[in-house]
């Protein structure tokens, strides 16, 4: 009788716990049903924030409104810096999408502001670089920050020019005027996880890109902020000219050119890579020549006493990961390669590998330190002239590019893959997808030889789909 009683009073006791847990978790939804409706994001065109003299975000309420102060007596705007105000802007903006009832769509994790530099003090505009996860993968509320996705996170640059406010009551209101993507400023930008992607403005040279070197009095200098000021690179520029691609090439033109892949420049980082070769007489071992600071100190560092270099790539990943890819001759005429890593920044290299042929290197692109990508010069006894890796070049595989149907093969006199040869290494756009191009044999007489196969990779390069044939001609 007695457990009957315990056991009804217990089926009791569990239905209302029961209903009080349901009750509560219902509850608990419509608050947070409530709250995400009621918070508001605004966009980085309105968004605004009110700092006092701490570099403090603070409410309106909380100016000095009591002791209105002369325009003349206190003009603090003005010494305050342009970086500090301008993260405190963007984690103020990025930290609306990071509270609790922040709609999924819009909510963000593992934000991080990475990199600020000024480009024009006198309007106060800078480029900010920026990264931050989606937690819902699927939205498409951020498509307007207009950046890439690697590995799930996205990493944007903007160029904001900021308003700031002095409102004489001991704060100032900070709002962004403007705001454009890098390629619309009409700078370089290097946003694609390791392959530069040139977002040059049509309107503009291409040598009004924020970071660059030029050849001065036959010294290369270097502009870490657009050309205010160069700082001279301490080495001789018959090393640095010195073309591996052109290097019987003895005109004026080509004295003047570095080449692309053997240098690296950014907002605080410059190297430049030379030697490998027989300079004026003198044989030249590879070395690769850097600064950490903006050229307020230079280091050189030999990276191997190779000599007789035809094919030279260098690329940093981070401030103190790297890569070197050459090509150089062996003896009489046997080609070689040499793959060199370093994880200190430069100063010390060692050669984890080489490449799988024995063939003239054309071209070179790591994306990542673990994903690059080889280019080998066309020869009819090959196949397949790109390779690639994902372990950082201790091992390779040959890229496999589907072969298509000819558009315009009278009599069926050509076979895709003896048309389309050469392979070339991928570049990547601002979303991060990779492209490249397989071009015809200089030979080549079917239709149009600069007619061009396009190839792109959602993936990293671990797989390709054909998207069209081009003409490299037009522009």
């Amino acid at each position: 009788m007695m457990k009957r009683i315990l056991s009804e009073h217990g089926i009791k006791i569990l239905t209302i716990l029961s209903f009080a847990v349901i009750v509560a978790i219902i509850s608990y939804y419509e608050y947070g049903r409530k709250h995400q409706n009621d918070t508001e994001i605004k966009s980085q065109y309105t968004y605004e924030i009110r700092i006092n003299k701490e570099l403090e975000v603070v409410d309106g309420d909380n100016g000095l409104m009591a002791e209105q102060e002369s325009k003349s007596a206190d003009d603090w705007v003005s010494t305050i810096s342009l970086v500090d105000v301008s993260r405190i802007w963007m984690e103020s903006y990025l930290g609306q999408m990071k509270g609790r009832f922040v709609p999924s769509v819009k909510a963000l994790k593992n934000v991080s502001v990475n990199e600020i530099n000024v480009i024009n003090a006198n309007d106060n505009t800078v480029l900010i670089g920026f990264s931050a996860e989606a937690f819902n993968k699927e939205s498409d509320y951020f498509d307007s920050w207009e950046g890439y996705v690697s590995d799930g996170v996205m990493i944007c640059e903007w160029v904001v020019r900021f308003d700031i406010e002095n409102l004489y009551d001991g704060t100032a209101k900070v709002r962004a005027a403007l705001i454009q993507m890098p390629e619309e400023y009409g700078i370089k930008t290097y946003t694609s996880g390791g392959i530069p992607v040139s977002a040059n403005n049509t309107d503009k040279e291409p040598d009004e890109s924020l970071y660059r070197y030029q050849l001065s009095d036959d010294k290369i200098q270097v502009t870490f902020d657009g050309g205010e000021k160069w700082v001279t690179v301490p080495a001789e520029s018959a090393y640095l000219l010195q073309s591996y691609v052109n290097r019987n090439d003895n005109t004026p033109e080509s004295k003047k050119i570095v080449d692309e892949g053997t240098y690296v420049i950014d907002s605080q980082n410059a190297a430049f890579l030379y030697g490998g070769v027989v300079v004026n007489g003198k044989s030249v071992p590879l070395t690769i020549i850097y600064t950490k600071d903006k050229g307020e100190h230079w280091v050189s560092s030999q990276v191997s006493d190779i000599t007789d270099l035809n094919f030279a790539y260098m690329n940093f990943f981070s401030d103190n990961d790297g890569v070197i890819v050459v090509g150089y001759t062996k003896g009489q005429s046997t080609q070689a390669s040499a793959i060199f890593k370093t994880s200190d920044g430069g100063e010390n290299w060692a050669q984890v590998g080489t490449t799988p042929f024995a063939k003239e290197i054309i071209g070179a692109a790591f994306i990542d330190e673990k994903t690059g990508f080889i280019s080998y010069k066309y020869d009819t006894d090959m196949t397949n002239t790109l390779i690639s890796t994902f372990d950082g070049g201790e091992t390779f595989s040959v890229v496999q590019l589907e072969a298509q149907q000819l558009s315009d093969n009278v009599g069926n006199k050509y076979q895709w893959n003896q048309v389309f040869v050469q392979a070339n290494t991928p570049t990547a756009d601002s979303s991060g997808k990779l492209s490249l191009l397989v071009t015809q044999s200089p030979d080549s007489t079917y239709n149009n030889a600069t007619l061009a196969a396009r190839y792109v990779s959602d993936d990293k390069g671990k797989t390709w789909k054909y998207i069209e044939q081009i003409d490299t001609q037009i522009e």
